[in-house]
């Protein structure tokens, strides 16, 4: 009989401890799901706010034309120049080195400027007589402005163009004409570095300013030294 009760309580205990078991694992059933779920919304959360803070574009089409635009116009934090062969408008071959003389000295001097990217003649002097426009020559030396002007000698006299060009636009910057006498080359040759610094906004040391200031040239070696060179 004791055994009979024994045997009937056996399968009510066993009853209970398979429910309470089973109890047991849909918890941790429903908890591993609560953690993966909370884990994968916090990952998507943070990729949202990524993507916003630091957007990637990897189709060009959706580029704003207007960003591209501001971003072109963008100016440069150096300005850079390439000044081109001035030419020699005098009729006579022989004064081609003066010309080109005074073309080499105002790249000259503009380099000295450290504020002033400046092409070396080598470069810009490639295209002496060339019909080359602006726009290309900007393009192909990788500068946002250009140097060109006109030398005429008669005499004692010299007349002096010059024009500073924006190659992006083709618009003048600054251009001047002038009619010195041939010992004013000099100065000429200074206050078109000048206008150019002042045009491109030219940040200058002291030393510079120095330097440019007690400055002393004379015009009759200058003539033999250039015409030297052309040799």
């Amino acid at each position: 009989m004791i055994a009979s009760v024994c045997e009937q309580d056996d399968p009510g205990t066993n009853e209970g401890t398979g429910s309470i078991g089973l109890q047991h694992t849909n918890k941790s059933s429903w908890y591993l799901f609560f953690v993966g779920f909370l884990v994968v919304a916090v990952g998507v959360a943070w990729f949202v706010m990524s993507a916003n803070v630091n957007p990637v574009v990897t189709d060009e089409s959706n580029v704003s034309p207007a960003l591209i635009e501001n971003i072109a116009q963008q100016p440069l934090e150096t300005p850079s120049i390439a000044v081109l062969p001035f030419v020699n408008m005098s009729g006579d071959p022989e004064q081609e080195y003066f010309s080109d003389g005074i073309s080499e000295d105002i790249i000259t001097d503009l380099s000295r400027l450290k504020n002033l990217t400046v092409i070396a003649r080598n470069a810009s002097f490639t295209y002496k007589g060339s019909l080359t426009t602006n726009e290309d020559i900007g393009n192909a030396l990788n500068v946002s402005h250009v140097l060109e002007g006109s030398v005429r000698r008669s005499g004692d006299r010299v007349r002096i163009t010059a024009q500073l060009i924006d190659t992006g636009n083709g618009q003048h910057l600054w251009a001047e004409r002038y009619d010195r006498e041939l010992n004013d080359v000099f100065a000429v040759q200074d206050e078109i570095t000048e206008q150019i610094v002042t045009a491109l906004s030219v940040q200058l040391s002291d030393e510079e300013i120095h330097r440019a200031n007690y400055a002393k040239y004379n015009f009759e070696a200058y003539d033999l030294r250039t015409a030297g060179m052309a040799e």
